[in-house]
């Protein structure tokens, strides 16, 4: 499972820290001798995640100053041959998988980004914002009944609605079935969500209050009353023959790579007869090495700003 990160993330480096360290050595305490794997393969990664944000945000408040740090976060869990995928934000899993009939390598996705520009996140941010709306309507009644003016802007005002509610069917397509999603209230629902048409005032230039990019994060305390959720998206896929690797990565690779183009620049590297193994190690493991190595750095050389980490997970070979 070779790593390699370019970088450092403004605000994000300590709560990554945190929670690569505490994501894994929780989920080992809560999975025992089971009867249904996939109920508790889910509500496993579910405590784990909130555990994680739990105690990163009392860490964080418990400093002087306070931290304001975030991070997302993508955990992958095998069980036998199913993959169990659980992701908060922009980072990415990406599965290599061989088509026989087209007798090319496919890069499919195992996770869905989290941010403010995407349908289901705006309408849940929007939920936050009428919760708001109706906790300051609350506050004000007793201002004005002691007859005093009360100027509540426009973003505060509370408005009839009478629009008309459809459901979608939030399954995805792709090989990563999608387990779960979170209502307003942070029960969990199997794929259905509410649709409305208006815009939130809590999102704006496709970030939360104008900043954060991400929708859901460990951390980031300021902002989990606009919305922001430690809730991950959950989905599984069943592993076959085929498989060659899973990629994780954050959003700085992505941002100056089309999963394609990673995945193929992957498979460029382990077919490297140049690399040799060293020290020894199987040649097999050096060019993982070396492909998570040579990927990041050429992240960084097509001009990514941001933090470019890369997990390559070879699966079976």
């Amino acid at each position: 499972m070779p790593l390699k990160e370019q970088g450092s993330k403004e605000g994000g480096a300590v709560a990554g820290a945190v929670a690569g360290r505490s994501l894994f050595s929780f989920v080992p305490s809560v999975i025992g001798d089971v009867i249904n794997v996939e109920k508790t393969v889910k509500r496993c990664l579910l405590d784990t995640f909130k555990h994680t944000d739990e105690e990163f945000l009392k860490q964080a408040s418990s400093q002087k100053p306070a931290w304001k740090d975030g991070s997302t976060a993508t955990c992958v869990l095998a069980v036998d041959n199913t993959l169990y995928i659980a992701n908060l934000g922009d980072s990415r899993a990406i599965l290599c998988r061989y088509n026989e009939e087209s007798q090319k390598h496919a890069a499919l996705s195992l996770s869905k980004e989290h941010n403010p520009t995407q349908y289901e996140e705006r309408m849940r941010i929007q939920k936050a914002e009428e919760r708001q709306r109706n906790r300051s309507r609350s506050r004000a009644w007793p201002i004005l009944a002691a007859g005093l003016a009360v100027s509540v802007p426009p973003s505060l005002m509370v408005k009839e609605e009478s629009e008309q509610k459809t459901l979608a069917n939030s399954y995805s397509r792709d090989p990563g079935e999608r387990l779960t999603q979170q209502q307003e209230d942070g029960s969990l629902i199997d794929g259905q969500v509410e649709r409305r048409g208006e815009q939130s005032s809590l999102e704006w230039d496709g970030r939360v209050l104008g900043v954060l990019e991400v929708s859901r994060s460990i951390g980031d305390g300021q902002y989990k009353r606009c919305g922001v959720t430690s809730v991950p998206d959950i989905r599984r896929c069943q592993l076959t023959p085929n498989d060659r690797f899973i990629l994780l990565a954050c959003d700085g690779l992505f941002k100056v790579f089309t999963p394609e183009e990673a995945v193929n620049f992957i498979l460029s590297c382990l077919e490297d007869e140049k690399i040799q193994s060293r020290e020894g190690k199987p040649t097999a493991d050096a060019r993982y090495e070396a492909a998570c190595n040579r990927l990041a750095n050429k992240a960084v050389q097509r001009g990514s700003a941001d933090n470019v980490t890369v997990m390559v997970v070879r699966i079976g070979h």
